[in-house]
């Protein structure tokens, strides 16, 4: 019982309170096959993807993040709800320089291990790729435990369509490599599977750091994010 508080109240401390809302609908095979929103402030930002689970295409899912970061979208606290089909889990993790500490709620165990300098979650990777004026380059990434190389290439300027209208954004191509042959366990579909070798990311920036448009290529399957409300 003091765990389930412990963390009730560790959610509700850390996901509290935004400025800006972006809503995108997401697609695979031409067809919608979940919502996904970014709720961004200063120093937090909060993930929600989510669907009816109606189509066999992609199993139910109503997962939330929430990440705490400091200077340079460096994380410090990084919370993952998960619900997936009959998979229920909470999982927090705390970063301190070289080190990271995940605790895991449906396993009750507490773990650390070394990261790299200056590593993010893939989701803090995204935020700083957007609002930083050139970010082509590398980076670290953890990927619940295991720490990858994305190499950020690419800078061009394009004009695309969406629900919205028409953007002139930039685009760069993001590419993955494991640092580490082990592989780390399984926690949700969303981040588990943009952290592969056989992953192409593309993500279209406008000129306000606004991701408009992010497509997903993993062997023979693609998806794509595109943004429908800005607020």
């Amino acid at each position: 019982m003091k765990r389930k508080v412990l963390f009730a109240l560790i959610l509700f401390a850390a996901c509290t309170g935004w400025a800006q809302k972006l809503e995108y609908k997401v697609t695979s095979l031409g067809m919608k096959v979940a919502d996904l929103s970014l709720n961004i402030t200063d120093k937090r930002l909060q993930i929600k993807v989510s669907n009816s689970g109606q189509r066999s295409l992609f199993p139910h899912i109503n997962n939330r993040y929430c990440i705490d970061w400091k200077e340079d979208f460096l994380p410090q606290r990084y919370i993952r709800q998960i619900h997936q089909d009959a998979l229920r889990d909470s999982i927090y993790t705390i970063y301190e320089d070289t080190q990271a500490t995940m605790l895991q709620k449906k396993k009750a165990e507490k773990s650390s291990y070394p990261i790299p300098p200056n590593c993010r979650d893939i989701f803090s990777l995204l935020l700083k790729i957007c609002q930083s004026p050139k970010p082509v380059g590398e980076y670290h990434v953890d990927g619940n435990g295991r720490s990858w190389k994305v190499v950020v290439a690419g800078g061009k300027s394009e004009r695309i369509n969406t629900a919205l209208g028409k953007f002139q954004a930039t685009r760069y191509e993001l590419s993955f490599m494991p640092l580490s042959p082990q592989k780390a366990p399984y926690t949700d579909m969303l981040t588990f599977n943009m952290l592969s070798e056989d992953l192409k990311l593309q993500l279209w920036v406008n000129q306000g750091g606004i991701p408009i448009k992010a497509q997903l290529k993993k062997k023979l399957l693609t998806m794509a994010w595109e943004i429908i409300s800005i607020s």
